[in-house]
């Protein structure tokens, strides 16, 4: 669980944790995944709370692939959780619907033919998102049916169970089973030198 604190203290812990940028496109996703869930008013609600903490950025102005502040595009998922009183589970789901709005992804995702492709191509996709941070296809066994990513990238705790969806999302489209899970086994945010997702299927 999540320890409730104030959305100050969380914004600078965030800008603390959250260095380097991240594409335009990933905060335009966050917003769109706000709009489907809890409509029009509900994008108001997370733009006037980001205003009055001094953190807003308007999407929609930004070409998708311009670079911005990853801590601002972070914080959003953050705020969304506070004036909504989400679950982890709706953050997972977030994460998990977040490649259908990226602009990047869509593109990239005409290259991913295969599971064996889209694992070494792991680590290149995740530069074309980020300036920080460094994602490791560390092992993958298709006998065994389960794979490895290390993600050795400073975040919000919260933003660990964003990436479990979004990690798990990327694999759904590339392998055909009804029956894929994920686990995150080390984390940085409790001492491990790298966050650690296995993805297995049946």
């Amino acid at each position: 669980m999540i320890e409730k604190t104030s959305l100050m203290e969380e914004k600078k812990k965030i800008f603390q944790l959250a260095k380097g940028y991240v594409r335009a496109t990933t905060l335009q996703g966050h917003f769109n995944y706000i709009r489907e869930k809890e409509g029009k008013e509900g994008v108001k609600k997370v733009q006037e709370k980001l205003k009055e903490l001094g953190c807003y950025t308007e999407p929609w102005e930004l070409d998708p692939l311009a670079w911005i502040p990853l801590a601002k595009v972070d914080f959003v998922i953050l705020v969304a959780k506070d004036v909504f009183n989400w679950t982890e589970e709706v953050i997972f789901e977030m994460g998990n619907s977040a490649p259908k709005y990226s602009f990047i992804a869509k593109i990239l995702m005409k290259t991913f033919l295969s599971l064996k492709r889209t694992f070494q191509e792991s680590s290149k996709y995740w530069k074309k998102h980020y300036t920080s941070g460094e994602l490791i296809p560390y092992k993958i066994d298709k006998k065994e049916k389960y794979l490895v990513l290390r993600l050795k990238h400073s975040c919000h705790p919260l933003l660990c169970i964003f990436y479990k969806g979004y990690f798990l999302r990327i694999t759904q489209y590339v392998i055909e089973s009804k029956e894929i899970t994920i686990k995150e086994t080390k984390c940085m945010s409790k001492g491990a030198s790298y966050h650690e997702f296995v993805i297995s299927w049946k």
